[in-house]
């Protein structure tokens, strides 16, 4: 790491062997906006050639049928995305798979 002082919050949570891992990883950049910024918050930095990250097994679409949704579940998505690729590359938690049926729903009047 670098700056240790940049993650110090994180690394009381997750310890600093998993930020060591986060840190080296050499994972590619996902196209997901959501999930780009949370794996750089957490201290990835991208590879052209890295790995592939983890995918949320799910689309917007399946979780919204109003498209003024669509955006919250997109983030949604890159969310789960993020951090099944972050525990993936610290070793850290269990895999989840997204949960089916799942869905989000406008309930304003």
């Amino acid at each position: 790491m670098a700056d240790p002082r940049v993650h110090m919050r994180q690394v009381q949570v997750i310890g600093e062997p998993a930020q060591r891992a986060l840190a080296q990883a050499r994972l590619r950049a996902p196209e997901d906006e959501t999930a780009r910024d949370y794996l750089e918050r957490a201290g990835v930095v991208f590879a052209q050639d890295g790995a592939g990250t983890q995918e949320a097994g799910a689309e917007s679409a399946d979780l919204v049928a109003d498209p003024r949704l669509a955006d919250a579940a997109r983030a949604l998505l890159g969310a789960f995305a993020a951090v099944e690729t972050i525990k993936a590359a610290t070793g850290l938690g269990e895999r989840a798979t997204w949960p089916r049926g799942l869905r989000l729903e406008d309930e304003s009047p």
